[in-house]
């Protein structure tokens, strides 16, 4: 509050509207982190755009990493209804090794690691950027 108090009333009204929370954006960072909401609420769109396409990259090396499986469980319908069976889990482990074999999932492995990593690396910074944003702001603000 200190830095704001040479801004007058209206430079006070627009801090108060347009500065940034760090509850906000931690809370962006751990519900919506996968989709960079974070970033983007810290006017940080590019990188989240990147991190939105690693996310969505890893998804979709996934989904076709694991086709094999869904393939034959819409295939066998007893596959989802008796899982006991022992044919039926002969089965799905020879899937489940051909799914987990890909290199769609090792694709996937490697951007999921990535963005996990650039996504916990975030919770450390995010501190500084809502300050340097808040700075930013109050700079402008004087200089208006």
């Amino acid at each position: 509050m200190s830095e704001t108090l040479n801004l007058g009333s209206e430079g006070q009204i627009l801090y108060d509207a347009n500065k940034k929370s760090k509850l906000v954006a931690y809370l962006m960072w751990f519900f919506l982190g996968a989709f960079g909401a974070h970033r983007f609420y810290l006017r940080r769109a590019s990188t989240a755009v990147v991190q939105l396409l690693l996310w969505i990259g890893a998804a979709v090396l996934y989904f076709f990493a694991m086709k094999p499986m869904f393939d034959y469980i819409a295939a066998n319908p007893n596959a989802a209804t008796n899982p006991e069976d022992p044919a039926v889990q002969e089965a799905m482990q020879q899937v489940a090794m051909q799914a987990f074999g890909s290199p769609f999932f090792y694709g996937a492995l490697a951007l999921g690691l990535i963005f996990a990593i650039w996504w916990l690396v975030d919770a450390f910074l995010i501190p500084g950027w809502v300050r340097q944003h808040n700075a930013d702001l109050v700079a402008s603000l004087r200089g208006r």
